[in-house]
């Protein structure tokens, strides 16, 4: 355990953080725990460039060190990077919540005093405190909450997250009325809703509900989420921001009010920023993988599957049926009773 102390003597601690957005995200609660357990302290946050916009949404984070793997390849490239940081500012801490190996180095390489992580990939060769993984079968977030807790000593609490981002820092035009934000992509094969099915889901979607339909992903899924659109009847009624950045979309999911997304980091992202969030699940594990606030989210699944959840990256039968077999009513009486988005006339009897 550490020294009461030195919650008052450490100013500056580094994160660094996962390489995925929905990791990313479910690191907050750590930051949220770790800005309590050192309220005097500075923070700053390795984290890859694609995802870098999520830090100005976490007003703990005062640091940004972006990492870019086309700038820094190889060794040279995790060197040059982490003595940008030195130069930059001494840390204290540094808390590696990565379990890799080139995650540990550049903890080394930043030359912060105490260097906090998991035991494996000879982690150890770079780490002053390293500790046991946590059990399988918990919670993502937990993993990082656990790290914490084993180098503090104390228990960390399972506290809700939410983010804000300004309506104003949407320059694309929002749908007049009412609208849900809807992502069926994922880098998965086995949790990416196919594009028939997508079109389908929105297609009930609008047909019983008055809204329209925002629909988002990377810059490289506007092909992709412009082409369930084209499937869709009624296209005038879906937008596609795909592709506007994530504090963009993380405001639009915001001004929405409700997400329909499949497990993925969009999904993880709308959650935090108040969105009623409807997490279609497909191979993924949601006792491991759910977004974090259990009070804004529904999880709905196909329940007729033994095959399910399989955590595999593909599906062995093509298309996965959890998704393409999921029955259209359980999203739709979902967003009945859980939201406010109303009903079209024909549906109220």
């Amino acid at each position: 355990a550490i020294n009461p102390s030195e919650t008052e003597i450490m100013k500056n601690i580094l994160i660094i953080f996962p390489n995925k957005l929905g990791d990313l995200v479910l690191s907050i609660p750590f930051v949220k725990a770790l800005q309590k357990e050192y309220p005097a302290s500075r923070i700053g946050a390795v984290v890859l460039e694609n995802f870098a916009e999520v830090t100005e949404l976490i007003p703990e984070i005062q640091y940004t060190y972006k990492f870019s793997k086309k700038n820094h390849k190889g060794l040279a490239g995790k060197v040059r990077f982490a003595r940008s940081i030195l130069k930059d500012k001494r840390y204290d801490i540094c808390f590696c919540l990565p379990n890799s190996f080139s995650a540990a180095l550049i903890s080394y390489l930043t030359g912060s005093h105490k260097r906090i992580g998991f035991r494996s990939e000879m982690r150890s060769l770079f780490l002053t405190h390293v500790y046991d993984l946590p059990e399988k079968g918990i919670h993502s977030a937990q993993d990082a909450l656990q790290l914490l807790e084993k180098y503090t000593g104390r228990e960390q609490p399972s506290i809700p997250v939410e983010l804000k981002p300004e309506a104003e820092v949407i320059t694309e035009k929002l749908p007049k009325g009412r609208f849900l934000v809807f992502n069926g992509n994922s880098a998965k094969q086995s949790t990416r809703i196919p594009a028939e099915k997508a079109a389908e889901l929105i297609e009930a979607i609008l047909k019983q509900f008055e809204c329209s339909i925002v629909m988002v992903g990377s810059p490289m899924e506007y092909d992709d989420v412009q082409s369930i659109i084209d499937r869709v009847g009624k296209p005038e009624q879906v937008v596609n921001f795909a592709g506007i950045g994530i504090v963009k979309t993380a405001a639009a999911m915001r001004a929405a009010g409700v997400l329909v997304s499949t497990d993925t980091g969009i999904g993880h992202l709308g959650n935090v920023v108040g969105a009623k969030t409807i997490v279609i699940f497909g191979a993924s594990n949601e006792n491991i993988a759910r977004p974090w606030n259990t009070e804004n989210l529904r999880i709905i699944r196909n329940p007729d599957l033994d095959c399910a959840p399989c955590l595999e990256h593909f599906c062995k039968y093509g298309e996965p049926k959890c998704l393409t077999e999921l029955n259209n009513q359980i999203l739709l009486e979902v967003i009945a009773e859980w939201t406010n988005i109303p009903e079209k006339t024909s549906y109220l009897g």
